[in-house]
């Protein structure tokens, strides 16, 4: 498995850095972005190599998020900083509750090495007591790994951060940063929950909420981007059914290799449609459809690739994303568990798969049969890259070479009347929502034959602007600054009742108390009053006697020394000066 996730990590990084010349032609801060580019590189291949110490796995993964966030905001727009923003709470929140859960998890096991966790599993799990600490760490790790790879409902910072960052960061952060926590999650299920049938139930409804939340506002984006990142957080979501699944299933090898294929494929298709974002974008500088609209009507060099790409991901039979999405269902089909789960499982699945069908066409038709709009023809075109024209055909090649493989080692079981059946459902699935509701909801005819996208869905909302936000920016620190009023307002009246009660200061007696500076106050009085009335002839001055101040500048001085000696700092200050004697000595002695 994880030599499955290094191949991707490296395709990936072949591909965008072939497309770096195109995006370097049309954005700024290039030396900025191609550094943390590379080490966020560094640290997802560090990840996938750390094996299965969860500890190392922790500390790449803090570099890769810090590496990536720095890239994020390139352009150092005013959306791009936001959405950097919302990216890096997610990473410092998920971090720390990924710690919290790997010291749990070290406080049962001893250890960071998942192998010997699972070794131990038996004889430490037995207890309910530790079981619920189990199950504590797990849910704090699917938090962190959650959180990257845009599981429902921690996914509110991908939309607009894949918008946001320069296309082949968003290249990246699609088809290889979101393996990493597919991969964390995956390793945990395998090797602390594969028989925890709650566990299991439970990722599987994350799954479902995933892929179709994801599928459903990518129906109504009005950019190329955000359509391909609610594009993946539904792909996603089927790979997180396969996980799932696949340790219930009745066919656990099918489960297994087909949510591997998916996660190849999501790359894949993710690799496609990204870079092809890219190129457009390095000669347009925009991936806004409505912009974008009748500009690469015939490009055929790039119309194909993305045909097969969406067509791929949609499930179509003859196509990689039709194996993988096939041995998924059928994997459901035969799952003892999900019996009572089973019929809205499979409809939800089926449904997203519509989804998938829908948005993508919808894509494609913006993009590639729509009519120049006014606002397009501003558009400067420049000369794409052919080494990025190149990669995408390759690409696209893999697609179809998968999806034909697939069928001719497994004729019976691909072409199947019930695998086929599912295809087909989905595809019309797709079809109708594109013709019924996409074209009357999300597209607005012009008078000469164009269209354009219209916002469907406001811009406020969602999780994070009508929920997250409001909680954590408003409503905690109102909480938390009424409560520490409170609570100062409640220490301050108890000093002040115990200044007045028990704790009442006795009247001093400055100047018995002290008398030596009470007579050199007077002694200056003495001074004062002979040079002012016998020698300059002048009136006495009216003010407080010397005596007096001397006296009460003498207890201030010997309450603060007593406030000095008596506190830590002075301790501590004394044993530092003790230790430097003492090692002046061994020093001259030796």
């Amino acid at each position: 498995m994880m030599y499955v996730f290094l191949g991707i990590t490296i395709v990936a990084w072949i591909v965008t850095a072939i497309c770096l010349p195109q995006q370097f032609k049309v954005s700024t801060h290039n030396k900025r972005f191609l550094f943390f580019y590379l080490l966020t590189i560094l640290a997802t291949l560090g990840f996938f190599l750390s094996g299965l110490n969860l500890m190392k796995q922790f500390c790449f993964f803090e570099i890769m998020t810090l590496a990536s966030f720095a890239y994020v905001p390139n352009d150092e727009t005013t959306y791009a900083k936001k959405s950097a923003f919302s990216y890096l709470a997610y990473g410092i929140v998920g971090g720390l509750v990924m710690l919290y859960g790997l010291m749990i998890l070290y406080d049962m096991f001893g250890t960071f090495e998942l192998r010997e966790m699972q070794s131990m599993l038996v004889g430490v799990a037995v207890e309910p007591e530790n079981q619920k600490r189990l199950y504590l760490a797990g849910v704090c790790l699917l938090f962190g790994y959650g959180a990257k790879a845009g599981m429902f409902p921690f996914h509110t910072w991908l939309p607009d951060t894949y918008t946001a960052a320069p296309s082949n960061g968003t290249t990246l952060l699609s088809s290889v940063l979101s393996k990493t926590g597919i991969y964390g999650i995956w390793l945990l299920t395998v090797f602390l929950f594969s028989e925890a049938v709650t566990w299991n139930k439970a990722l599987l409804i994350l799954a479902l909420c995933t892929m179709f939340v994801g599928g459903f506002f990518a129906l109504f984006a009005t950019d190329m981007k955000k359509i391909l990142a609610y594009s993946s957080m539904s792909q996603i979501g089927f790979i997180l059914f396969g996980i799932s699944i696949f340790t219930m299933s009745e066919e656990t090898a099918v489960a297994t290799w087909g949510t591997l294929f998916h996660v190849a494929n999501h790359s894949l298709f993710k690799l496609i449609l990204f870079t092809a974002a890219a190129l457009l974008y390095g000669m347009t500088k925009t991936t806004d459809l409505n912009k974008l609209a009748g500009y690469a009507n015939q490009k055929k060099w790039l119309k194909i690739p993305v045909a097969i790409a969406a067509l791929g991901m949609g499930g179509l039979p003859f196509l990689s994303g039709y194996i993988s999405k096939t041995m998924l269902h059928e994997s459901l089909m035969v799952t003892p568990q999900y019996q009572t789960m089973l019929p809205a499982a499979e409809w939800i699945f089926l449904i997203s798969g519509g989804f998938t069908v829908a948005y993508m066409l919808k894509l494609y038709m913006a993009v590639f049969h729509n009519k120049k709009q006014e606002e397009a023809e501003e558009i400067c075109e420049a000369k794409p890259s052919k080494a990025g024209i190149v990669c995408l055909w390759i690409l696209a090649a893999v697609v179809v070479t998968g999806g034909i493989l697939g069928i001719v080692l497994e004729p019976g079981y691909f072409l199947s009347l019930e695998s086929l059946k599912g295809a087909c459902i989905s595809i019309l699935i797709g079809i109708l929502l594109y013709r019924l509701v996409i074209r009357h909801l999300a597209f607005s005819r012009e008078e000469d034959g164009s269209f354009s996208c219209c916002q469907v869905i406001p811009s406020w909302f969602g999780l994070e602007k009508m929920i997250y936000r409001p909680l954590f920016l408003q409503f905690f620190p109102f909480i938390g600054a009424l409560f520490f009023r409170l609570f100062d307002r409640i220490i301050d009246g108890f000093s002040i009742a115990m200044m007045k009660t028990l704790l009442r200061p006795k009247k001093l007696r400055v100047k018995q108390e002290h008398m030596v500076a009470y007579g050199l106050g007077r002694f200056v009085d003495g001074i004062t009053y002979v040079v002012q009335v016998k020698i300059r002839k002048k009136p006495a001055e009216r003010r407080r006697s010397y005596g007096d101040l001397f006296a009460v500048g003498s207890a201030e001085f010997s309450r603060t020394t007593q406030l000095v000696f008596y506190s830590v700092s002075f301790g501590l200050m004394m044993f530092a000066i003790g230790l430097m004697a003492a090692l002046f000595y061994l020093l001259k002695v030796l």
